[in-house]
């Protein structure tokens, strides 16, 4: 699948692992809001098409991408139907429904057809759209292209922000009155109550916002993700559903294992709210991150405030498995934990030949910028090349315990060799992750 998206403050040219779920009106925030707890990204965004079985849909791209291809131009084209006939006989329709009470507001949407002297790229007619409208929230997904100024849902950390517009006019002055109000005080608090179950706090703040030449009634919303609904417990599922007690047990089941939900003692089950870190394996050790002095867990975090405690810095006798990787029997050993969010989310324990860095920074608990790789590359031992080994199992009770899991959580076990050029073994890392709290992503050219 191909992807791009473009907002007001981030661009990223091509993404994997869209989500793209159907969902009309508040219907909409709901898929949002779940789709943006189980993904890395922190944007939705929602498009909508003319599919009368896909009548909208939410748009997820999540924070990860390479270089698009280059952009072909767009070939000469003609409008061949411009939609008016239907627009006016839908607009007649409309006015009669509102007339009679039937419903309160109605969203028309116009279908225009051009046909084009030769095959249009949808990259370059995506590129168009940011560059032709600043401000506004553009998507590509498989050809299917779009902008709008409206942003349905942003999660950074625990802030959830979402801009509702309804009412546009030309000037300040064509939004003034009873109707424009009314219009978009529907569609306001249509939008706060769809977010009130999943934030506290919520703060509106209604202006105006102006895109290509219009002006909108805009409110905007901000709060702060509640933390861990509880759901239905076992009876209540049974009660809801008219299913049997060990089909409840089993959904509950499903969503503590997949790190979706925790159980409680005495309590009952909550709502997850961590959201994943997309750890990029190639992408985190590359020389440009930590040869410019910046750490390789700022690739991880992106943001995201993240800490290291339990810092552990010792000189040891190495295990058999460690001397033979490193050709030392005498190692320098750093042990640590990280968390994300005040969130444990990994151990590691890195293993150095004693005689390589006894005189470096790596033997201090502060290895300054750039961390234990620059450190090697001021020694001569830059690491040129690294193998990871990546397997699964279930924690033994300390790493449950510093890691914080719930009972049923596996970790991602991954064992990093550096290697300096001319293959010289300069680092052993023995990393423990919660399986739950990462989405690793490896890219690979055919």
């Amino acid at each position: 699948m191909r992807a791009a998206w473009s907002s007001p403050t981030t661009r990223i040219d091509a993404s994997e692992g869209v989500i793209s779920d159907p969902g009309t009106g508040q219907d909409r925030y709901r898929v949002a809001m779940y789709a943006l707890r189980t993904s890395p990204s922190p944007l939705a965004i929602a498009a909508f098409t003319f599919d009368p079985d896909e009548p909208g849909s939410v748009v997820i791209v999540p924070e990860a991408g390479h270089a698009l291809p280059a952009a072909r131009a767009v070939p000469r084209g003609r409008v061949v139907d411009d939609g008016k006939a239907e627009w006016d006989l839908s607009f007649a329709r409309s006015t009669e429904a509102l007339a009679s009470g039937a419903v309160e507001k109605l969203v028309l949407a116009r279908r225009v057809t051009c046909r084009f002297d030769g095959e249009v790229d949808p990259v370059r007619v995506w590129q168009n759209l940011v560059a032709q409208n600043p401000g506004t929230y553009c998507f590509l997904v498989d050809g299917f292209t779009g902008a709008s100024p409206e942003l349905l849902i942003r999660v950074e950390g625990p802030t959830v922000e979402s801009l509702a517009l309804a009412g546009t006019g030309v000037t300040d002055y064509d939004l003034a009155g009873e109707l424009i109000d009314t219009e978009h005080r529907l569609a306001a608090d249509s939008v706060a109550e769809a977010l009130a179950p999943h934030v506290e706090g919520l703060v509106s703040e209604r202006g105006i916002h102006r895109f290509g030449g219009l002006a909108h009634v805009g409110t905007r919303f901000t709060g702060e993700l509640r933390d861990g609904d509880r759901l239905p417990g076992e009876n209540a599922l049974m009660a809801e559903y008219a299913i049997a007690r060990a089909t409840a047990r089993q959904a509950l089941a499903v969503l503590i294992n997949e790190g979706l939900a925790v159980p409680k003692r005495g309590s009952g089950v909550y709502v997850r709210q961590f959201k994943p870190i997309r750890r990029h394996g190639s992408r985190r050790l590359s020389r440009e991150q930590w040869g410019q002095g910046r750490a390789i867990w700022d690739a991880d975090a992106r943001g995201r405030p993240f800490t290291v405690d339990r810092v552990e810095v010792v000189l040891e006798r190495a295990a058999e498995d460690v001397a033979r990787v490193l050709e030392s029997e005498q190692v320098w050993v750093r042990r640590r934990r990280y968390l994300v969010d005040a969130r444990p989310v990994q151990l590691a324990t890195s293993y150095f030949p004693a005689h390589l860095v006894e005189s470096t920074a790596i033997t201090l608990t502060d290895t300054g910028p750039g961390g234990v790789y620059a450190r090697l590359a001021e020694v001569g031992a830059a690491p040129a090349h690294f193998t990871e080994e990546v397997r699964a199992r279930m924690p033994n009770p300390r790493e449950s315990n510093l890691l914080d899991l719930p009972g049923g959580t596996p970790v991602i076990v991954i064992a990093r060799t550096a290697y300096a050029s001319g293959g010289r073994p300069v680092e052993l890392n023995e990393m423990i992750l919660d399986s739950a709290a990462y989405v690793l992503q490896y890219d690979f050219d055919a």
